[in-house]
């Protein structure tokens, strides 16, 4: 047992050794990242002068990454909670190659001019979604009650027929599907899951096993719900992600020919 003691003694030795070498090492790489960022910042300002460097957003961009690295450099473990939080916006610090790369700043560009498209196009995807929402609520609105026991199990059709006969056995229990369309908002919430694919199986299984209201659930017994969930992922997923990619692509196509003729 001693031996054992000492082996994990060396061993909790090494480790805060090599912890306090790494914690070393990132303290300088902090430092001296941070130095280069304001000698690049300065000599930024010698030749653009101030007026032109603060009228770039790119540049605006490298000065705010640039007062964190600073900033962080003064913080201490005793500092204020608030003030200890702007070294995680040293993570913003990759940005910086974004101003670097002709390529990349294209994209970041034409995803900026593409939000007032996108903006449309969500307003086009919420109308559209409103319409299967008030389908969804017609159809299978207060229909995902099912009797359930101790064990969460749903029960079958010859044990339990509707709500009354799950309230006659005090350990069974009527409870809802925690996705359902009761009303229009928990739609939108159900078919954005259905949207995203995922878990998306569990609802449209509510919904071809619903009977009715206060009726307990069977399998298959609404199979004509299969339409329902087909033709919104049809058009409400995939018509809908399209123009959203489509737009984003517009912009970027319409951009680069802009660059291109400018060059």
């Amino acid at each position: 047992m001693i031996r054992i003691w000492n082996i994990d003694d060396k061993k909790q030795e090494a480790w805060t050794f090599v912890q306090k070498i790494r914690t070393v090492i990132l303290k300088w790489l902090n430092t001296s990242f941070a130095i280069l960022f304001t000698i690049e910042m300065c000599l930024k300002w010698i030749a653009f002068g101030f007026v032109r460097y603060f009228s770039s957003v790119w540049t605006i961009l490298d000065f705010f990454i640039v007062m964190v690295s600073v900033t962080s450099l003064f913080i201490k473990q005793d500092n204020l909670i608030a003030l200890r939080s702007l070294r995680t916006l040293r993570a913003l610090r990759p940005l910086r190659a974004i101003s670097r790369w002709q390529g990349m700043k294209i994209v970041v560009n034409a995803l900026m001019y593409a939000i007032p498209s996108i903006f449309n196009v969500l307003l086009v995807c919420l109308v559209f979604w409103l319409i299967f929402s008030i389908m969804g609520v017609q159809m299978f609105g207060g229909r995902f009650y099912k009797c359930v026991n101790q064990n969460g199990e749903r029960l079958p059709l010859e044990v339990v027929n509707n709500k009354s006969d799950c309230f006659k056995n005090s350990s069974y229990e009527w409870v809802n599907s925690n996705i359902n369309f009761d009303h229009v908002g928990y739609a939108y919430l159900a078919l954005f899951q259905v949207a995203t694919f995922e878990g998306w199986m569990e609802v449209m299984a509510d919904a071809v096993d619903c009977r009715g209201i206060d009726l307990q659930p069977a399998r298959e017994a609404n199979i004509y719900a299969y339409i329902y969930f087909v033709i919104f992922i049809v058009c409400g997923s995939f018509f809908t992600l399209n123009l959203f990619i489509g737009v984003i692509i517009d912009n970027f196509n319409a951009l680069k020919k802009k660059i291109s003729t400018c060059h």
